[in-house]
């Protein structure tokens, strides 16, 4: 057996893989690493009796007309001949992606065939060059030493599990295990075009490299294997400290559940509190570096005395949320101008992933539901359909349960109930015109109380599907 499928093959042991998956997907571009990949995977299954079927994946990035649709086919044959599944997906739009349009996109068309085929295991066929490189376009953007751990042999993204069994092959021994077998592949020729950063580092600067140390991408392989080792016991040591930082928050505002303690993070020494940062950040697929880690950090250490809190702006979609209590990170929710009309209480409504029902009672019930169930026990005495289910607007107003005569701005009773500004526009509202009447999870108007002689007595629910 070639040394390629060797290293393949003590890979895939080392991981149990074909003990965890029966069907794994194959990242399949057509050029020289994903097809020496395919070809070499497929070997080592037959001449190991593994049980493990392959699905060879392809996405057409639609960027190089002809030439993409080509490359297509060239896979589509080579999987035939192979007798390898083949599952491929054109990209609609020919508009020019850049390096994380293209990567958001294969990873999204990753996840879809993953669900279609019912397996959560993908090989990946990044190399010792691809590492070396990624290296290099970490450090001159500016990271951490988490970040300079760089791709790694084995990852979860999401439920995805990413196998790359090649990061410790040069480029050279490919392409000379391809020669060997007689195994052709494509050239994407936009690998050789200087105006994307990878490409930049690959064909302009290997040559100043190479004067320096012919040997330089063993050196900086070494490198990261070091740092590896270094960042591991920083993480065991993080992970005993997470039992007392990081719980777990049902609040489906809060992104991944996950809440961090303030106090037990400022108390950490700074290389835990950086590495602690980098990680939430890389689990969120956001860019990171020294200079932001540390302006996050700042952020936390500022905000660890104040109750109400601030909010600070980590990307275009996320946001970062701190006081004295916690620490999360949350979705910015859009304006959503959309509602729903309710006009018969016999009805099941739907509105944005949440399902709205009513329950005529014919008793009073012995204990009522408290404010932050996501069910009321209301009357229908004093108000009548229609109503209408949104989120907030611009003039909502509210008679605050208790409260006999009089109303106040919807803004006003937020804080008063102690709602963060970020959370207000996540918050199902039953409305009658601008006037709530319930909003969800925090409080009734009092012209929905229920009294001894109501009559009218409804359960109102509002759960997410």
């Amino acid at each position: 057996m070639q040394t390629i499928e060797n290293t393949i093959f003590n890979f895939i042991e080392k991981y149990q893989v074909d003990k965890k998956h029966k069907i794994a997907l194959v990242g399949f571009s057509g050029g020289a690493d994903s097809t020496s990949l395919l070809f070499a995977l497929n070997n080592v299954i037959k001449n190991n009796n593994l049980d493990l079927k392959l699905v060879a994946v392809h996405l057409n990035h639609n960027q190089r007309g002809v030439e993409s649709d080509k490359d297509e086919k060239f896979c589509f044959d080579m999987c035939q001949n192979l007798n390898i599944d083949f599952y491929s997906y054109k990209l609609k739009s020919n508009k020019k992606l850049s390096e994380l349009e293209a990567r958001e996109a294969r990873y999204s068309f990753f996840k879809t065939v993953s669900e279609k085929y019912n397996t959560m295991c993908i090989f990946l066929a990044h190399n010792q060059n691809d590492n070396v490189e990624t290296f290099f376009y970490r450090t001159l953007k500016g990271t951490s030493p988490a970040g300079l751990k760089c791709i790694l042999p084995y990852r979860k993204n999401d439920n995805l599990e990413i196998y790359r069994p090649m990061l410790d092959i040069k480029r050279i021994h490919i392409e000379n295990y391809l020669k060997l077998n007689k195994i052709n592949f494509v050239n994407d020729c936009t690998n050789s075009q200087s105006d994307f950063s990878r490409n930049y580092i690959r064909n302009e600067m290997k040559t100043h490299f190479l004067h320096i140390n012919k040997n330089y991408e063993n050196a900086i392989s070494n490198l990261i294997n070091i740092i590896n080792l270094q960042e591991d016991f920083l993480d065991k040591t993080l992970n005993e400290k997470m039992k007392d930082i990081l719980t777990f928050d049902s609040n489906e505002l809060i992104l991944n559940n996950k809440k961090y303690n303030t106090k037990e993070f400022i108390n950490l020494n700074l290389a835990l509190k950086t590495k602690l940062v980098s990680q939430i950040l890389q689990e969120n697929e956001i860019d990171w570096n020294y200079k932001k880690i540390n302006e996050i950090c700042a952020f936390i250490f500022a905000n660890s005395n104040l109750k109400n809190g601030k909010i600070m702006s980590i990307s275009a979609e996320l946001f970062l949320f701190s006081n004295s209590q916690c620490f999360y990170l949350y979705k910015k929710k859009q304006k959503n101008e959309e509602f729903i009309t309710i006009n018969d209480l016999n009805q099941v409504y739907e509105f944005d992933g949440h399902k709205i029902s009513f329950e005529n009672l014919s008793f009073l019930p012995q204990n009522f539901p408290k404010e932050n169930e996501d069910y009321q026990v209301v009357s229908f005495d004093f108000v009548t359909s229609p109503f209408c289910i949104r989120y907030r607007q611009n003039g909502d107003v509210i008679q605050p349960f208790g409260m006999t005569g009089g109303k106040m701005k919807l803004k006003k009773y937020f804080i008063n109930k102690g709602i963060f500004e970020h959370n207000r526009d996540k918050i199902i509202l039953l409305t009658q015109n601008n006037e709530i009447l319930w909003a969800k999870n925090v409080g009734l108007s009092n012209k929905l109380k229920v009294l001894k002689d109501s009559k009218k007595i409804y359960k109102v629910v509002i759960k997410k599907v």
